[in-house]
């Protein structure tokens, strides 16, 4: 059993013998309480660092929208390295991932991007980021992996809908339709 799986199955029953319903407004107190330090430190990120990561992802926003994509994975990479092991289990590295692909897939560097949004389906809840798939199935699609960005993009349109394709160029949905 994963650590993540192991510390929400020990919330749950803390909250069921002690009649406790969860929400936002008691769930950090619940955690100290429910849990060793060791597992909360696995379960929250430091005011400091979270304070970091903001502000690389911000910095890496920045340079993301002017246009400086070099700029931007060197900045998003450097909040990836920020995050504590076990990497997978941060919803930080989810954004990061995406945004460094992301960022590879306007430069054109498709095995790159390809590279970046393989890590992100390994994150929690990487699987079902419908732009996530979207991008995966467009970097396919741009390496002559048809069959493969077939289903990425089918996946991607599932969970996304055509919303999703509204400002990408047609002949991705046009390999789905």
């Amino acid at each position: 059993m994963d650590s993540s799986k192991a510390i929400s199955d020990k919330l749950a029953a803390f909250c069921q013998a002690n009649h406790i319903i969860l929400n936002t407004e008691n769930f950090n107190m619940v955690c100290k309480e429910a849990l060793t330090e060791e597992e909360y430190h696995q379960c929250f990120l430091s005011h400091e660092v979270g304070d970091q990561l903001d502000a690389l992802a911000q910095k890496g926003d920045a340079a993301f929208e002017r246009g400086s994509y070099r700029n931007a994975i060197k900045t998003y990479q450097k909040g990836l390295d920020l995050l504590p092991e076990p990497r997978n289990l941060w919803e930080a590295k989810l954004w990061f991932t995406a945004a460094i692909a992301d960022a590879y897939w306007f430069l054109e560097k498709y095995p790159e991007a390809l590279e970046f949004l393989d890590e992100s389906l390994v994150v929690e809840g990487g699987h079902a980021n419908p732009f996530i798939r979207l991008r995966r199935g467009q970097v396919l699609f741009e390496l002559g992996r048809m069959e493969e960005a077939r289903e990425e993009l089918l996946k991607g349109y599932k969970l996304g809908g055509e919303e999703l394709f509204e400002d990408e160029d047609e002949k991705y949905l046009d390999l789905i339709a």
